[in-house]
């Protein structure tokens, strides 16, 4: 029997482009509640959201802090991504939007990033095992980190070098670097100076996400970036 939820939309970043992977924050009766990360049951996109799931009854995609009401078939945990519900093929209907403002309020007060100590080749902190991946309890987190920028940097190996962009920052006293699949920061790597530092002023806010697995494991995502 399908269901209806109300969610806030806190992530809407790139998975297997032009696809996305959207996530939000529950709302009922004007109060906030689990984190959803609606999938749907393609396995050869690994349950990304195709466009044309993801365009709303007023005509347009879904865009970060847009409230809107999706509905699903059944709940569908992956491993740590316990927050995943199967969509039902019904048109997502918009409701309003959450002001940037209160946003901070969403972000709660995490004692960490899940583990820390197993970095990639250009990131850090940015890894998660298999293992370690199955002991975890959530996949979704929206923190205040410090000092946080931005960086394009060449990726890969001699010959097969491309441009990446990732985040740096810290968050109770760790550090992090973690790739951005925020597409609106995405969109800017092809014009940002290798190797320079980008940074906001004033606070930021990020949607960190633990992907799928690959090559046996998950990597941390910086999968939305808000500039309060």
């Amino acid at each position: 029997m399908t269901y209806v939820k109300t969610i806030v939309c806190l992530a809407n970043s790139t998975k297997r482009d032009p696809n996305r992977c959207i996530a939000g924050r529950e709302l009922v009766n004007n109060q906030l509640g689990s984190w959803i990360r609606p999938v749907t049951g393609d396995a050869t996109i690994e349950g990304a959201i195709p466009p044309s799931v993801s365009r709303l009854d007023i005509g347009r995609q879904i865009a970060k802090l847009d409230i809107v009401e999706m509905t699903f078939d059944r709940a569908s945990p992956k491993g740590c991504q316990i927050e995943n519900h199967l969509l039902a093929p019904v048109q997502w209907r918009y409701i309003g939007a959450w002001q940037l403002a209160s946003l901070p309020q969403l972000a709660n007060g995490y004692p960490d990033l899940w583990n820390k100590g197993n970095s990639t080749y250009n990131g850090l902190n940015d890894q998660i095992s298999t293992s370690e991946a199955g002991g975890l309890q959530d996949s979704l987190r929206l923190i205040e980190p410090d000092n946080f920028s931005y960086c394009v940097r060449m990726e890969g190996w001699a010959g097969k070098q491309k441009r990446a962009l990732r985040g740096s920052f810290s968050y109770k006293g760790t550090n992090f670097t973690l790739k951005i699949t925020d597409p609106a920061y995405a969109a800017q790597t092809p014009d940002l100076v290798v190797d320079r530092e980008y940074t906001f002023q004033g606070r930021v806010l990020i949607c960190v996400s633990i992907a799928d697995v690959f090559r046996d494991n998950h990597y941390k995502l910086i999968a939305a970036i808000y500039n309060l």
